[in-house]
Order: structure tokens, then C-alpha cells, then sequence
């Protein structure tokens, strides 16, 4: 798989969206709830001894973990694509190399271990540090999206 090289010009709020479907990802992650089922396990018995207060500390942790989830993603992405910015990416027939205002990443298609699609965000993991990129679907070529480990898609 080659191709030619792809940009996006980051729009406003760009981070802020990205953020967002990151939340998003998260809630849907099967081990956000055992954690918050495991929370309940303790709160339970406490709220038995010391008040239904006590019921509400495994809900609100969960809320600081998703808000925690949307900062750090928010910032994170601000910095790497801020508005206006250029983004691409060059298809090789074994890599991707995907290139911000921050520096340029190689991406070795045999390091993918999953891909999501939800609307124009592309969650890439991988199998090597950061374990979890996340791209503009413009950036990505069809290919990369095709292959056959690469079951999860969503219109999210």
C-alpha cells in the first residue's frame, strides 16, 4: 500500500472534539465499569455503616476520571495540532509516517494492533509506545483501515 501524501489543516476546536470522542471511547471501555462496579463494591458496605454519602464517591470518581480523560487529551492534542496547523501523512507499503507541527512518527502497520474509526477520528493501538495514536481520518489511507485486524469501526 503506497500513496501520496495527505494533509489536513487542523480546524478550531480540533483538540476539543477530539477530547470529546475520547470521553466517548472510554465510557465504552468494558474496564471503565468494572472499575466502577469494583467502586460500588466498596461503597456499598460503607454507605451500610456510615450513610448513603458514601454512595456517591464511586460515581463521582468516575466523573473526575472522565473529565481527567478530556483534559489531558484536549491539551495534548492542542499542542500537537494546534488550529490552523498542517498535518500529513505518507502511505508506504509497510509504514505510515504521519507528520504534525511537533515532528514526524513513523507508524509500522505490522505495530497496529486495532483500529477505530468513530466519524473523522481514527483511534490507532499499537503495540509499541505511546500505545495509542490518534489521527484525522483524512490522514489515514483506506488500506490501513482494511486490513484484517482491524475489525472495530464506528460512525460514533
Amino acid at each position: 500500500m503506497t500513496g501520496p501524501a495527505r494533509q489536513f489543516v487542523v480546524p478550531d476546536r480540533w483538540a476539543s472534539r477530539v477530547a470529546s470522542m475520547m470521553v466517548a471511547r472510554t465510557a465504552r471501555r468494558r474496564g471503565f465499569w468494572l472499575r466502577l462496579a469494583a467502586g460500588f463494591l466498596v461503597t456499598i458496605p460503607m454507605a451500610q455503616i456510615g450513610g448513603r454519602a458514601w454512595l456517591v464517591l464511586s460515581p463521582a470518581v468516575a466523573i473526575v476520571r472522565l473529565a481527567v480523560v478530556h483534559l489531558r487529551t484536549r491539551r495534548s492534542i492542542a499542542e500537537a495540532l494546534p488550529p490552523g496547523s498542517l498535518a500529513s501523512t505518507e502511505a508506504h507499503g509497510d509504514r505510515l509516517v504521519a507528520r504534525n507541527p511537533r515532528g514526524s512518527r513513523v507508524i509500522r502497520y505490522d505495530d497496529v494492533r486495532r483500529i477505530d474509526v468513530r466519524g473523522d477520528v481514527v483511534f490507532i493501538e499499537m503495540t509499541t509506545a505511546p500505545p495509542l495514536l490518534v489521527l484525522p481520518r483524512a490522514l489515514v489511507p483506506d488500506g490501513l483501515l482494511e486490513r484484517p485486524s482491524n475489525a472495530t469501526s464506528g460512525s460514533g
